[in-house]
């Protein structure tokens, strides 16, 4: 009596598991794998009959069942009849999926089923069988893709929009712009979208930016306002974040980059005195609401346009008081030296009256938002930055 207990008990037991499972196989999708035409008549047919005594008739004769599954699950599966170098089915489906092929008797030594399975972020895997020898179960093991398009972001600055892309390795990529259209698409090489956000909508040259994983490629395509822009491209790497970068700035035909003399003559045009109290109210506001990495981040050397605006920015700050500019905690820089200046935009974040230059800079552009933003935060949200923007700009009007 114990032991028929004992065995009860472990059927119960083993009996959820099995339901579960059997509820799992339930699940899986089957679809049918079979060319039309059966195999010809052949030598195949006398040393089946031949053969059934050794390996018995459903060799020959038994209905054949594959079950596909991928790691990760969900793959797109594509799968192949292939006869006599020709596709004779075509079939897709989700993983794992059951497939039916022909019995062996309707099929020769050399039909073979091809599958391929793709998923977004991740190699395409493929596998051939060969019918006569085809397992119960194939697995697939995904590999990531060997890139990943960690950041991009667009600013516009100085009549140019800048698109700028980062990716964790050094990127293959392919720039086409169809004929007739306002656009181009940018097009990388076994790349994974990995971007924490959605791009911006647009802004200056650039209307709409949309990323698409197309297979084992990611495709940027870009809609521009008009279709005769021109497109200027630097590319290199960041030793710090250990990324590779990608920079396309969309212009009209024949802008050049400005001058230091004339961004200098445009900076020093602007009325400024340091200590304006609204002034202080709009810098105040900046430095409370935009990450410390951030400001880190948009100004560190870049080699852009920005880059020439933060630097003139700075030597006008510091020749309003004796060629020195001081940090919130008491640190003094001379921009007068080379190493000084360096060192004062690497604290740039933090130098008294230096957001409110800049802000008061902005003001006197078109659009003076999208010019902030491309000095301050060219990697943050646009959306955010509007909002952080507008606080700014509401707290210098208060205090007039």
């Amino acid at each position: 009596m114990k032991n028929l207990a004992t065995l009860a008990s472990l059927v119960l037991l083993a009996s959820p598991a099995s339901a579960q499972d059997s509820a799992q196989d339930a699940d899986v999708e089957t679809i049918e794998l079979m060319p039309e035409e059966k195999a010809g008549w052949s030598l195949r047919n006398v040393a089946a009959g031949l053969s059934t005594l050794v390996v018995g008739p459903s060799y020959w004769y038994e209905d054949k069942e594959l079950l596909v599954r991928t790691v990760p699950s969900g793959a797109q599966i594509a799968l192949y009849y292939i006869r006599s170098n020709f596709q004779k089915r075509y079939e897709r489906a989700v993983a794992p999926v059951r497939v039916k092929t022909p019995r062996r008797i309707h099929a020769t030594d050399r039909d073979v089923v091809v599958v391929r399975a793709m998923l977004p972020g991740y190699l395409v895997a493929e596998q051939k069988l060969r019918v006569f020898g085809l397992p119960d179960e194939v697995l697939l093991q995904l590999a990531p893709l060997p890139n990943s398009l960690v950041f991009l972001g667009h600013t516009h600055l100085a009549g140019r929009s800048t698109i700028t892309l980062r990716t964790s390795e050094e990127p293959e990529l392919r720039i086409s712009r169809p004929n007739g259209q306002s656009g181009f698409s940018l097009a990388l090489t076994q790349t994974a979208k990995k971007l924490d956000s959605d791009p911006t909508a647009g802004g200056g040259h650039i209307e709409s930016i949309h990323v698409n994983q197309l297979g084992e490629d990611l495709v940027v395509s870009v809609q521009t306002s008009r279709g005769d822009l021109e497109l200027r491209s630097k590319s290199g790497y960041d030793p710090i974040r250990k990324e590779h970068a990608y920079v396309l700035d969309v212009m009209p035909k024949g802008t050049r980059m400005p001058t230091s003399d004339e961004i200098r003559r445009e900076i020093e045009a602007v009325p400024f005195q340091r200590g304006n109290a609204c002034d202080a109210a709009f810098e105040s506001v900046l430095r409370q609401r935009l990450d410390a990495q951030v400001l880190a981040h948009a100004f560190r050397p870049s080699g852009g346009i920005a880059e020439f605006y933060q630097r003139e920015a700075m030597l006008r700050l510091g020749r309003l008081h004796t060629g020195r500019v001081e940090t919130l905690s008491g640190e003094g820089f001379r921009t007068g030296s080379s190493i000084g200046l360096a060192a004062a935009l690497q604290s740039a974040g933090d130098v008294r009256d230096y957001l409110a230059l800049l802000g008061t800079i902005a003001r006197q552009q078109s659009d003076p938002e999208g010019f902030l933003r491309a000095l301050l935060a060219p990697e943050g949200s646009a959306s955010e930055f509007a909002g952080i923007y507008a606080e700014a700009l509401a707290a210098h009007s208060r205090c007039r």
